[in-house]
């Protein structure tokens, strides 16, 4: 579903707190950001390269912060030509710290030390989908940085387009998700595959079973393919435990 807003020149909506309601999901799908989200809007067709943004929506639960953007057209975030330019999210924090991430650089960086990479897996990043869009949306955690619950941090973008002004968040106390796993699709007529590499059994594994069957539910696929299950007594095992037993 596409969300279309008229936004009038200039108009940027700052809040001093994102709503309260379920965390996002991040993975790919959007149905789950409201209205109540939205923190900022941008001028259509304001851009210098080819990521021109109009609605930027937060959630936050703690030190860990979702979003989700347009980018005004249907290109690959994370890489392409070197004409389009690129899009920086950029994340003021409390002690002065600033968090530049450059999405076609592929990098994350502080202010202080921009020859010092940080690494994904400190920030807990993800962002999808990893394909063209004009969408996307991310989750990152400023938890190494000593942000918490109560703290206001200063968002903005950077390169290709910037907002005219930083949105201001009040990260919430931490929300917790709801454990539900269901396996049902909307549209009962699709037939949908999921392949995986579970990488070296990962199914029987104590702590990637369960994100693995959260990520299966996620796909809602009628068909489930497996990699490096090599093991056919384990994998059958693990098998009755992550994937539905019927249909």
């Amino acid at each position: 579903m596409n969300i279309q807003l008229k936004l009038s020149i200039g108009l940027v909506i700052s809040l001093s707190s994102v709503a309260h309601g379920e965390l996002p999901i991040i993975d790919g799908v959007f149905s789950d950001w409201g209205k109540q989200h939205v923190v900022a809007g941008d001028e259509k067709d304001d851009s210098t390269g080819a990521f021109d943004l109009t609605t930027v929506a937060v959630a936050t639960s703690d030190s860990e912060l979702y979003i989700h953007f347009d980018i005004g057209n249907i290109i690959n975030l994370q890489s392409g030509a070197d004409s389009d330019g690129t899009l920086c999210l950029v994340v003021d924090m409390p002690s002065r710290q600033r968090l530049t991430i450059d999405f076609r650089n592929r990098s994350a960086t502080l202010d202080s030390e921009p020859d010092q990479p940080i690494p994904w897996s400190d920030l807990g990043f993800v962002c999808l989908p990893t394909f063209a869009s004009d969408r996307y949306e991310l989750r990152l955690d400023l938890r190494r940085f000593s942000v918490r619950a109560g703290d206001t941090i200063q968002l903005n973008f950077a390169g290709s387009d910037t907002l005219d002004q930083p949105a201001s968040i009040v990260l919430q106390k931490k929300q917790e998700r709801s454990r539900g796993i269901r396996f049902d699709k909307i549209n009962a007529t699709d037939v949908r595959i999921a392949n995986l590499n579970t990488l070296q059994q990962g199914m029987s594994h104590a702590d990637r079973s369960g994100p693995i069957k959260r990520l299966l539910a996620a796909t809602k696929a009628d068909i489930f393919c497996f990699q490096e299950e090599w093991d056919e007594a384990k994998f059958r095992k693990a098998a009755a435990q992550i994937v539905p037993s019927t249909g």
